[in-house]
């Protein structure tokens, strides 16, 4: 395989158990360079664990998890952000007792350039002009959308290659959860690659290049939008896509 075939991101029969329950079971994805690949699926699917394995968080059982080639499997959280994977973990696990400044900082911790860190910093106050605005308000005073946008430009501040985001449209308004797509399309055109998880099965199969749908710990389809969405049926049921209905 070569480098310019080989995946960016390769996970192969991936196990993760939390004690005696085993989560996730033989799950194999990949992504390439400047992707976005979806996960979807019900909750307790494994969507969340698989990506905490990528990060890091979790120590697989079996399996294994390369990126650019190089076995990542059971690195400490911190060797993965280095590697060039930064993680948006679901709930956004914003600081709100510090400022919006101080939580983008925490970022970029593994980045002992201090010029390098302003350059970053100015390019999130640019991306997101909002954070710009309040970046000596407190966090905690953010609306929901902003703390999004803020626990996304905290992840980019380590200027990662991979971008994992978990659930990234969970307890926004419909209205916010269109910026929040549009922020994630965007960072696809600047050519970084992004694994999906998220509850919005149908926004986010339309917006990626490949999707996997999971089921019970095991990746049960998988495809591009089209192949999923073909003939409604089994993916309808997975997907909570309305199938077509010929008169």
């Amino acid at each position: 395989m070569t480098e310019t075939t080989r995946p960016l991101l390769d996970v192969q029969d991936l196990t993760v158990a939390y004690g005696t329950l085993t989560a996730v079971r033989g799950v194999s994805l990949y992504v390439q360079p400047g992707e976005i690949v979806a996960v979807v699926g019900p909750n307790g699917a494994g969507k969340t664990t698989t990506l905490s394995a990528v990060a890091g968080l979790l120590r697989p059982r079996g399996g294994t998890i390369a990126f650019h080639g190089r076995s990542i499997d059971g690195e400490k959280p911190e060797d993965v952000v280095r590697r060039g994977i930064a993680l948006v973990r679901e709930g956004r696990h914003i600081l709100t007792s510090l400022t919006v400044e101080e939580n983008l900082l925490l970022g970029a911790t593994c980045r002992p350039d201090r010029e390098q860190v302003r350059r970053s910093l100015d390019e999130q106050f640019s991306r997101f002009p909002i954070l710009a605005e309040r970046r000596s308000q407190h966090a905690g005073y953010l609306s929901g959308g902003e703390q999004q946008q803020l626990a996304i430009a905290r992840a980019l501040m380590s200027s990662p290659q991979l971008l994992l985001l978990d659930e990234p449209s969970l307890g926004l308004a419909p209205r916010i959860v269109d910026g929040v797509f549009e922020t994630i399309v965007a960072l696809r055109e600047d050519g970084l690659s992004i694994l999906l998880v998220e509850q919005n099965a149908t926004r986010a199969v339309e917006m990626s290049d490949r999707a996997y749908v999971m089921g019970t710990g095991r990746v049960t389809r998988s495809g591009t939008p089209e192949a999923l969405g073909e003939g409604g049926g089994m993916a309808a049921e997975y997907l909570g896509l309305e199938p077509e209905v010929t008169p």
